[in-house]
């Protein structure tokens, strides 16, 4: 008996008397002597919590460079999978580069997709960790990789930095993504990102790319406020009346939305004031007579009280349906 109670204080002496949080919690904080001590009691280094996260995957958000090598030399599966995705991928959602390249040296997949279909690298895009993402370039990430929405990096870059440096390293600026159409153009000023709209035209971007409705970046740009982008279209030679599949010009688009600072622009830079509003989509519920081909842009914001729109149009030339018979 006295031998057995020996045994038992000695383990329990071995061990630090047993650690007081759980191995995952240990492993987020950082708390090295803890999560020795779990290992050292058996506690499963791939043990998962309720979200099938492992000790690993918060070792690697919080960045606990010590921790993560630990687990690791003690068998941590390093592509584990969770609701939230794989060790990668909590690490670089939180731009911990020292710890992403840890991983993939140890054989964690950079081409695994977590539950929402995003790697780890579409991540580091997306949060604007240009840290993270210049290691994954360095480490064999596609700039060019199209994500399950058929977009590329530039379609979703957070910030200049992230297109800069996707440019530098061979991102195409007029990719198209699938059925929809949309070039990286496009989707930086839908997403109202004024610097990467700008570097994208500074680096050759098409302005008259049409995205799969017709719209080109002017017609988006004019239910914004970016005005700057707009003046750079049209100093590139952006079609000030081009028109989308159903008849809509980029004016047409400034003058139902009430931008009546893009809609000037556009109308010093020859946009048609006349233009007869015959079938565009968005004016159909406000124009019976529209059909007849007679209705102006002068006569919707005649309609819809928009006097500031209407003088706007007049002191450019605007005239109404019946004006132009």
């Amino acid at each position: 008996v006295k031998n057995i109670l020996l045994t038992t204080i000695a383990a329990v002496v071995l061990v630090g008397c047993g650690p007081s949080v759980g191995i995952h919690e240990a492993a987020k904080d950082g708390n090295i002597k803890a999560v020795k001590q779990h290992l050292a009691a058996g506690t499963d280094v791939n043990a998962e919590d309720h979200y099938k996260s492992t000790p690993l995957e918060f070792a690697a958000q919080g960045g606990h460079r010590k921790i993560v090598e630990l687990l690791i030399a003690e068998g941590a599966d390093v592509n584990a999978n969770s609701k939230s995705g794989t060790p990668l991928h909590s690490a670089a959602i939180q731009d911990r580069s020292e710890i992403v390249e840890l991983l993939i040296d140890e054989g964690a997949d950079m081409d695994w997709k977590n539950m929402a279909g995003y790697t780890s690298w579409d991540l580091a895009l997306m949060h604007g960790h240009k840290e993270t993402a210049a290691l994954l370039i360095t480490k064999g990430a596609d700039v060019n990789a199209k994500n399950d929405d058929g977009m590329t990096p530039l379609h979703f870059a957070a910030n200049k930095k992230i297109a800069e440096l996707l440019i530098a390293n061979g991102a195409e600026v007029n990719a198209k993504k699938p059925f929809l159409g949309w070039s990286p153009l496009h989707s930086a000023i839908s997403m109202n990102r004024k610097e990467i709209a700008k570097l994208l035209i500074v680096e050759g971007a098409d302005v008259n790319a049409k995205h799969e409705d017709g719209a080109t970046p002017l017609h988006v740009t004019a239910t914004s406020d970016l005005n700057e982008i707009a003046e750079m279209l049209i100093a590139e030679g952006v079609d000030v009346n081009a028109k989308d599949n159903a008849g809509g010009t980029p004016l047409l688009r400034a003058v139902f939305k009430g931008n009546n600072e893009i809609a000037a622009l556009l109308l010093v830079n020859g946009a048609d004031v006349n233009l007869k509003i015959t079938a565009w989509r968005l004016f159909r519920s406000a124009m019976r007579s529209a059909a007849s081909g007679k209705m102006t842009l002068l006569d919707w914001a005649n309609r819809n009280n928009r006097p500031e729109t209407a003088d706007l149009l007049r002191k450019h030339g605007g005239k109404t349906g019946e004006e132009l018979k």
